[in-house]
């Protein structure tokens, strides 16, 4: 592994036999060292893989400003999440959270607070990632001994999502916050009730919804249904594939891009069950 650029005795940006760069951090790992030099591989603590969207320098800087023992808690954070979250939570969540982190305990510690947008659509719509942030923000006081405002848990569990949209951006989760209530909504209305999203039948939908954003900002999408299938779906159940058609000209319009049949039928499918609850409960 070969040295490129050393922004500090700490840190280093180097390429490895993959001819891939990676920013690595090691104490005493940039002493003394030049471009070209051979990394001393008994010195690394951790390496980060640059992103478009987390460019090598930022990481160095990143790195550079926040504490190591912030960034060894993040590491725990993130991996607990994916056992108790989503095995698959993105790495690109980590420096955005650490990142985040660090700021959130500067301001407690100088006695500021902050109030999230979305907090109360975060809470119904994400109960298990807050539920976990809560469990994270213990873990921060038991490792870092500083107490976080309850309010952190929104920003928290909205970092965790994003890791299950394979993004770093807080804009994204955001977006797709704002999805899933408008959709809520929609469906509330052809309902005549208020959905609870915390019900089982309103989890799924939530879940599927999910999915099939993420699906398509990923360039992803699920096979057509069926035609003679997805045919009875929609004589049978016209309201409910007008339903999920408004969803899907509101989510094209708000991510601009283009959701196909397959997914319209399905959804559809989804629509009806949270209905048909709804008319059983009758």
């Amino acid at each position: 592994m070969q040295i490129l650029k050393v922004f500090n005795n700490s840190v280093v940006l180097a390429v490895d036999h993959h001819d891939q760069e990676l920013v690595v951090r090691g104490k005493g790992i940039g002493f003394q060292k030049n471009p070209g030099d051979q990394v001393d591989q008994t010195l690394i603590e951790r390496a980060y893989f640059p992103t478009g969207a987390a460019p090598a320098e930022r990481l160095a800087q990143l790195l550079q400003e926040i504490p190591p023992n912030i960034l060894e808690v993040v590491e725990q954070i993130i991996a607990h999440a994916r056992k108790k979250i989503d095995p698959s939570l993105h790495e690109s969540i980590f420096f955005p959270l650490a990142d985040h982190l660090n700021f959130a305990i500067q301001r407690s510690q100088q006695g500021e607070s902050f109030d999230y947008p979305l907090k109360w659509e975060i809470a119904s719509l994400y109960p298990r990632e807050v539920s976990f942030a809560r469990e994270a923000m213990h873990f921060v006081e038991q490792k870092l001994g500083v107490q976080l405002p309850s309010s952190e848990a929104m920003p928290l569990a909205l970092h965790l999502v994003n890791g299950q949209l394979s993004s770093p951006e807080m804009t994204t989760a955001m977006r797709v916050t704002d999805i899933l209530g408008e959709s809520l909504g929609i469906l509330s209305r052809s309902c005549g009730h208020t959905i609870d999203p915390e019900d089982e039948v309103a989890s799924r939908f939530i879940t599927h919804l999910r999915y099939l954003v993420a699906r398509r900002m990923d360039g992803k999408t699920i096979p057509d249904m069926d035609a003679t299938v997805a045919t009875a779906l929609r004589d049978s159940a016209a309201n409910e594939y007008a339903v999920a058609q408004e969803i899907v000209r509101m989510i094209e319009t708000k991510l601009n891009l283009t959701i196909g049949r397959g997914e319209l039928m399905y959804l559809t499918v989804h629509v009806l069950r949270v209905s048909s609850s709804f008319k059983s409960d009758r």
